[in-house]
């Protein structure tokens, strides 16, 4: 399998995407922390990606182990997250 070559203007712009997309996931990572909704992490990731003008076919997406974006929280559990989908959170 051959690997296309690429013009020097299509890594720019692949470059630009990654740092984006790693500044947007930092983001996200810092503010993930016990008691913050899913949908406050799913906004400031929309946000985050607007202001440097970019989109994402993921925002907005519900997993189908959680009953409502609104209604869940994210929980402490050592050093990682869990999810309580039980938690009634505000929509």
């Amino acid at each position: 399998m051959r690997l296309p070559v690429r013009h020097p203007s299509e890594l720019a712009a692949m470059r630009e995407a990654g740092r984006v997309v790693a500044s947007t996931l930092q983001a996200v990572r810092e503010a993930a922390v016990p008691g913050v909704r899913l949908r406050d992490l799913d906004e400031l990731a929309e946000t985050h990606l607007r202001e440097a003008g970019a989109t994402s076919p993921f925002l907005g997406y519900a997993p189908a182990w959680a009953p409502t974006r609104q209604a869940v929280r994210l929980l402490e559990f050592g050093d990682r997250a869990a999810v309580d989908p039980d938690h009634p959170g505000k929509a």
